[in-house]
């Protein structure tokens, strides 16, 4: 699918690159990647412009402008950085640099006027609160982290649409979050929660070290059934 990279605007009068994946043909539903700690990968491009090919107008911003933007590779070195800019991280100016982008995938003339935000682990945060706080009208998270930490929010939502994917091996997601994730959320019926057996955080990043090609087939599979639900244009 052709893609490009754009320029948004932030909130706070700086400007941060954005890679754009059109889809064969629209309107179509916008989805936000919000990526893992190692960045917009080769494998993530992958997996996003498969996304536009099936019917999505795909928009990832660059999320660590402000400190050290760009991939960073599978390696010690790169795992040691990649920990160190997350730990770093302002999550309020991550927000607003959410904000502007679900708003300007919105207004795009390829968008049918719906957004998604999908979160790659650090991301999973990000896709919650993207429709508890922001106004995105669904969120698909794949080894989503820190979820756990915003349950008082699920209060505040109604009939959320979500779907989200841990590995039931995950250190970092012990199933005791995804259990507690499962209790605040279980009263909504658009909200699907999926284990995956044997599976460790970082399953469905294509070129990490705990990729699980069958599982991570299967979750996409199952997000993508569940983004289609958003191609009815939104009414006039």
């Amino acid at each position: 699918m052709p893609s490009e990279t754009i320029k948004l605007a932030s909130v706070d009068r700086g400007s941060f690159d954005a890679y754009l994946a059109h889809p064969p043909h629209g309107p179509a539903p916008a989805i936000v990647v919000w990526y893992s700690a190692f960045g917009l990968t080769d494998g993530l491009i992958q997996t996003v412009d498969a996304f536009a090919a099936r019917g999505y107008l795909m928009i990832v911003p660059e999320v660590f402008w402000r400190t050290h933007p760009g991939p960073l590779p599978q390696t010690d070195e790169g795992r040691e950085k990649a920990v160190a800019r997350y730990k770093a991280f302002d999550v309020a100016r991550g927000l607003d640099d959410l904000k502007v982008t679900i708003d300007a995938a919105r207004a795009m003339p390829e968008c049918n006027g719906k957004v998604a935000v999908m979160g790659y682990c650090m991301g999973g945060r990000y896709a919650f609160l993207g429709v508890a706080r922001l106004g995105a009208d669904a969120a698909v998270t794949f080894h989503g982290n820190s979820i756990g930490e915003h349950l008082d929010e699920a209060g505040t939502l109604h009939n959320p649409q979500m779907s989200l994917h841990y590995g039931a091996e995950d250190p970092q997601i012990p199933m005791d979050e995804v259990r507690a994730v499962k209790g605040a959320l279980e009263g909504f019926p658009g909200v699907m929660i999926y284990v995956y057996p044997g599976c460790k955080h970082g399953f469905a990043q294509i070129g990490g070290r705990a990729y699980d090609a069958a599982a991570a087939a299967l979750a996409e599979k199952r997000a993508l059934d569940f983004l289609d639900g958003l191609k009815s244009p939104v009414p006039a």
